[in-house]
């Protein structure tokens, strides 16, 4: 009887799950896209699956006066702008802060325009995180025939996630971005992302 007791304790099962540790954040960005200029590319690209007709990209620079003149020194800021159908709470829920989904490879065609996808999964994610340490959203979701339905849909979502909370030792799933569902003060729809703490200048 003793001995059973004891096989027992040594044959007692147990279950591991898999965790990430906060560091994958470099993995995403700085290791996934090879240069800046392929994740303003890949910003691009998700503005063409979002089925955007016109992209603004937008440098802010630091300017310093050279024998009166002001010569542009080192970029602070890259805005992208675009027209297209932007994320409702929803969207920003379970595609853009879930890493790895299958939503594009899932539609290959643009839900409103029916374009081919050309973005790749969770490419734009990634991009941001190369050019700079702080993204900004700012999204105004536009309702057309077959979208879901969203309590946001006439809002505008912004959240601001901040690339240098990730740091090794940390849980990456555990930490928090901060967003504001408000009410819309322009008639404009699309989806602006805001870039600072840029990695080159």
């Amino acid at each position: 009887f003793i001995c059973k007791i004891f096989a027992t304790y040594l044959m007692s099962k147990v279950e591991f799950y898999h965790t990430f540790d906060a560091k994958l954040a470099t993995n995403i960005g700085e290791e996934s896209v090879s240069s800046a200029r392929q994740a303003v590319i890949e910003l691009a690209r998700n503005a063409w699956d979002g089925d955007a007709e016109n992209l603004y990209i937008n440098f802010n620079f630091n300017h310093e006066a050279v024998n009166s003149e002001l010569t542009a020194r080192e970029a602070t800021k890259i805005t992208v702008k675009d027209d297209g159908i932007a994320m409702t709470e929803e969207d920003l829920r379970e595609k853009f802060f879930r890493i790895g989904t299958t939503s594009k490879s899932n539609n290959p065609k643009t839900k409103r325009y029916k374009r081919p996808v050309i973005g790749e999964k969770g490419m734009g994610h990634y991009a941001a995180k190369r050019l700079g340490s702080v993204l900004k959203i700012i999204s105004n979701p536009t309702p057309f025939d077959g979208r879901e339905p969203s309590q946001s849909m006439d809002k505008t979502i912004t959240a601001t996630l901040d690339w240098r909370e990730f740091k090794h030792g940390l849980d990456f799933g555990k930490i928090r971005t901060e967003g504001e569902v408000t009410e819309r003060q322009t008639t404009d729809a699309g989806l602006t992302l805001e870039l600072s703490e840029l990695k080159d200048g």
